[in-house]
């Protein structure tokens, strides 16, 4: 069973996308396993990203700052500060942003072999 907890902002660690020169994403995976039982939470900062990515499970984008686009079979779905984007498993897509953007985001389930494999580590 799992235990309520509070993640102290100081606690956030920012991880640098790995392969990317100069790096243009950070992200701070927040809630994972083994603290939830499959759900995903945390931060996506980037600066003009460009990315095409395969999603084995759902996604949301909760936009905080700038712009972010997802193109999926060519249909571009756009937001900006203050929208949401919800994106279903099994997708083949890209992520694009102008210039700087600052996301929320969940996954469910957490745990995309890809990631782990981009970045090195659990």
């Amino acid at each position: 069973m799992w235990e309520a907890k509070v993640i102290k902002a100081e606690d956030v660690v920012f991880e640098d996308r790995v392969g990317q020169d100069p790096v243009k994403t950070r992200f701070a995976r927040i809630v994972r396993q083994p603290l939830s039982g499959g759900l995903g939470f945390g931060i996506l900062e980037c600066d003009d990203m460009d990315a095409d990515w395969y999603i084995n499970y759902d996604e949301i984008f909760y936009i905080l700052e700038g712009n972010f686009r997802c193109i999926i079979d060519g249909k571009v779905y756009e937001g900006e500060a203050g929208d949401t984007i919800f994106l279903p498993k099994d997708t083949q897509l890209h992520y694009e942003s102008t210039g700087k953007a600052k996301l929320l985001y969940i996954v469910n389930p957490e745990g995309n072999v890809r990631w782990r494999s981009l970045v090195g580590r659990d």
